[in-house]
């Protein structure tokens, strides 16, 4: 089979309620018909669902900059009144800035830290905060506090996708689960392999190290958004100069349930005999897959579409979708962390949670 260029989930999806549950599912439109903007809402989490891994907490932003020689000329969107001889402090210093970094968050950061410090400037300064700071930029060649903002956040340090499961660093772990093809997504839990009939692949150990990365690395931490992948790529490339959704929108979808007693789906216990082939919570009337648009990441050369024309026995069966969206502002905590959410919704939430699995046949389990 050949590949052809990369090319977008091809499932078209009703999203329809699922009883007891705050998970937010797609619309029904093809994903390509998915909103432009939509920031990730964060419903309040039923006993089955957790919070969204954007870290709520983060620490403090530590902003250095430094006072040199000013250039000649100031850019317009600054006017102090004041040249740099009128300085009132030199040296460099250090902010800390615990909400979002602004122009605003910056200067009330320089004023309370630095400039008002006590002791910190003498009664013969005649200069304000404000100009005081907008010198120091003028002179690190940042034209306002904003593109300060910028330059850290693009500098951000990011932890890579692959260090969610561990299972190498050339993305092929990765390609592979978002298709929806791993063993942690093709094999069931059984006691048909051992001698003493102890249970073997089972998810909870298995992917262990899916739940250490949730409860540490992923809270904490920005994750780096998996752009090398056909799944999220199109002529769109983010602020890190990655591939990405032209949609700012992403959607998973899972046929099958493969974990017991966590009250999603209907797998049960015995293994062997209640969780062969069994149903996720349905909360999605599949209409169609578009065969040629699934196959950058099938690796088939397939056309057409495959219709669903009815719904659950009379159509594509039971079928869980769950969709994640992002802010076209590239500070925004949505975009920035969109990885993070990612993470959650397609690792930790639905597959080592639920037990979530596999792919609609023809597309990825996760794509725009």
């Amino acid at each position: 089979p050949t590949t052809k260029s990369p090319t977008p989930s091809p499932v078209a999806a009703t999203p329809q309620p699922t009883p007891g549950s705050t998970t937010q599912s797609p619309t029904t439109k093809s994903p390509t018909n998915e909103p432009t903007e939509a920031p990730t809402t964060k419903p309040t989490p039923s006993p089955s669902e957790s919070p969204v891994v954007t870290p709520t907490t983060p620490s403090p932003t530590k902003i250095p900059t430094v006072s040199p020689t000013p250039p000649p000329t100031t850019p317009p969107s600054l006017k102090p009144t004041h040249l740099a001889s009128d300085e009132c402090l030199h040296g460099s210093f250090i902010l800390e800035i615990e909400d979002a970094c602004t122009s605003e968050s910056v200067l009330q950061a320089y004023s309370d830290q630095v400039y008002y410090a006590t002791g910190a400037t003498s009664s013969s300064c005649s200069s304000s905060a404000e100009d005081d700071l907008n010198l120091k930029l003028i002179a690190a060649g940042f034209s306002d506090a904003s593109k300060l903002c910028d330059r850290m956040y693009r500098t951000q340090d990011k932890v890579p996708f692959t260090s969610a499961a561990n299972r190498g660093t050339d993305m092929n772990f990765e390609q592979m689960f978002f298709n929806g093809r791993t063993d942690w997504q093709e094999e069931i839990e059984t006691t048909y392999e051992t001698a003493d009939k102890s249970a073997t692949s089972n998810l909870k150990e298995d992917a262990e190290q899916v739940k250490a990365f949730y409860e540490g690395v992923a809270r904490g931490r920005r994750v780096e958004w998996p752009g090398v992948l056909p799944n999220f790529q199109s002529s769109v490339k983010d602020a890190d100069e990655l591939a990405t959704c032209t949609t700012n929108a992403a959607m998973c979808c899972w046929p099958k349930d493969r974990q017991a007693n966590d009250n999603n789906g209907n797998c049960a216990k015995a293994y062997d005999e209640k969780c062969v082939d069994n149903d996720p919570a349905d909360n999605t009337n599949l209409c169609f897959v578009d065969l040629e648009r699934g196959n950058a990441s099938t690796g088939l050369d397939f056309t057409g579409p495959i219709v669903y024309p009815g719904d659950n026995n009379q159509g594509e069966g039971s079928i869980h979708c769950h969709g994640l969206a992002w802010s076209n502002d590239v500070n925004d905590h949505t975009a920035r962390y969109k990885s993070n959410n990612l993470f959650f919704v397609s690792m930790y939430d639905h597959m080592y949670q639920r037990g979530y699995v596999k792919n609609v046949p023809g597309a990825p389990m996760c794509g725009w």
